[in-house]
């Protein structure tokens, strides 16, 4: 249940973002789906509203909506964000395509932090046309099609995939002549089917190589190696499309290495930043092989010493973890 302090905290959360991002509140109670008669009180710091038998409480679940939307954390922050060399990589190349209308493949191990930019990217630039989705091995192109116009908040239904495209291409259009550099960023690409390839070159075709007005929208395909292995795989093969589709994405092909990540200062920065303890750093070498792994092994331990009220500490995290006692 929220106290008064923090529902006035998300109040002022509230006001402080609709001045940073220069929106107004309508757009934000449109953006977290709160009526606009609860959000008329909220944004007054009023958390009751009349009702037939009085004044009717304002439910905490529409404040944790409003929360979330502005990016305020209710729970004290045990994790907060570090720039890496590649994540600084990650979000320079998601800039680039989104600023010049490219089509790119972002390729990195797993671990290497590129869903965990992305969702900083896409959670900084959500009022600046900036779709995210994310595939899975089960994702048909139908699939891909919903998931993409239900995040550009399209009205489809009825509509055939070709309207849904032409749907999609009618919004990008209107976004890029009104000034605007829209990006769409399709996570887990690795997963992606022959059928779905064939979608996303379409895209680029109508979104980026139209004959009308060039490069309309980027296009990010994040994923593994698996993601490049496969496209050549099929290219090899010649898979129906896809020696065109490898065309299109040859020269938008960017690596992200990862091989020696423990050597980069960036790693000893990271987890003393985080923690505190420099000498957590040799531990963290040999029990982790990438920055997804650090996360796995330190965001538990540092919320537990936070919730048992004790400082983190190495020894508090070889207690956490058996490591290098004599238990």
């Amino acid at each position: 249940m929220l106290t008064e302090e923090q529902k006035k905290q998300i109040s002022d959360a509230l006001d402080a973002y609709v001045v940073e991002k220069g929106i107004s509140y309508n757009t934000v109670a449109k953006g977290c789906r709160v009526s606009a008669t609860y959000f008329s009180y909220i944004k007054k710091g009023d958390y009751f509203v009349p009702s037939q038998h009085g004044e009717t409480v304002i439910p905490d679940s529409l404040f944790t909506k409003i929360a979330r939307y502005v990016e305020f954390s209710l729970e004290k922050e045990s994790w907060k964000r570090v720039m890496t060399a590649e994540t600084i990589i990650i979000e320079q190349k998601l800039i680039e395509a989104k600023e010049n209308g490219t089509f790119k493949a972002i390729i990195g191990a797993s671990g290497c932090g590129k869903t965990y930019t992305v969702d900083h990217f896409v959670a900084r630039e959500k009022h600046s046309h900036v779709y995210r989705i994310t595939v899975g091995c089960l994702h048909k192109v139908s699939d891909v099609i919903s998931d993409l116009t239900d995040e550009m908040r399209l009205m489809v239904k009825g509509k055939t995939q070709v309207g849904k495209l032409r749907a999609i291409e009618n919004k990008i259009s209107k976004i890029y002549s009104s000034g605007g550099t829209p990006l769409i960023i399709i996570d887990e690409a690795e997963n992606l089917k022959l059928p779905v390839f064939g979608f996303v070159k379409q895209l680029y075709d109508i979104l980026i190589k139209n004959g009308k007005k060039e490069k309309m929208c980027g296009i990010v395909l994040i994923g593994t190696e698996q993601l490049t292995r496969k496209i050549e795989k099929m290219s090899v093969r010649d898979k129906e499309g896809m020696p065109q589709f490898t065309r299109r994405i040859k020269a938008g092909v960017e690596l992200i290495d990862h091989r020696e990540w423990y050597k980069d200062k960036g790693f000893v920065n990271y987890v003393t930043e985080l923690t505190g303890e420099k000498d957590i750093v040799t531990l963290l070498k040999g029990m982790a092989n990438n920055y997804g792994e650090v996360n796995d092994y330190l965001q538990p331990a540092m919320r537990n010493a936070d919730k048992y009220g004790e400082p983190f500490t190495l020894q508090f995290f070889k207690e956490e973890y058996r490591v290098g006692t004599d238990n």
